[in-house]
């Protein structure tokens, strides 16, 4: 993307799901109890994030510029903006993915992070073997890592895939489940 679209979107807006004027009809909300509560755990800050990218003449183009946001334990909030404007570098950058030119991050684990085509990150032939990956840092039995991957894939209404295969079979959004519970 050219330098000139780029400079139309000074900056990347984040919606707080307790935004009552702006937020989706999707969500309700919850108590100030359970707000006030909410915000004494951070789960993402950033703070004063930059990055740019390297043009094939070698001009730096700033994506990120100074990009700074806090987000307390158990909210959703969404990440909002056109194309171009730096959303997915923002989460690549978050996960760990790209390195920011400036600024300083933390982030709460534990995380996960699934990309919009998750064809980009499929590493397993079926449903089980790509969330049971995951189990693989510990020491478990097959039967455990097979109950534990069972019971997680039951949790999401998924429990008869187990062993549909990723690449072939498998919708975006139950790729993208997959995913997340790998």
């Amino acid at each position: 993307m050219d330098s000139s679209a780029l400079s139309r979107f000074s900056s990347i807006h984040c919606l707080n799901s307790a935004d009552s004027d702006k937020r989706s009809h999707f969500f309700t909300r919850r108590s100030a109890a359970a707000a006030t509560a909410a915000t004494a755990d951070v789960a993402i800050e950033a703070q004063n994030l930059s990055f740019s990218i390297a043009t094939q003449q070698g001009k730096s183009v700033p994506i990120l510029q100074d990009c700074s946001l806090r987000i307390p334990s158990g909210q959703l909030w969404m990440l909002l903006g056109p194309n171009g404007c730096g959303k997915s570098t923002l989460l690549k950058v978050l996960a760990g993915l790209l390195n920011p030119n400036g600024g300083t991050f933390n982030v709460k684990r534990p995380k996960s992070f699934v990309f919009q085509n998750p064809d980009h990150q499929v590493v397993m032939p079926t449903v089980e073997a790509d969330v049971s990956f995951g189990l693989g840092k510990f020491d478990l039995s097959n039967d455990e890592v097979r109950r534990r991957v069972a019971k997680a894939l039951d949790a999401v209404g998924m429990a008869s895939y187990m062993q549909v295969g990723l690449l072939i079979n498998l919708a975006y959004g139950g790729s993208q489940i997959s995913e997340l519970l790998h």
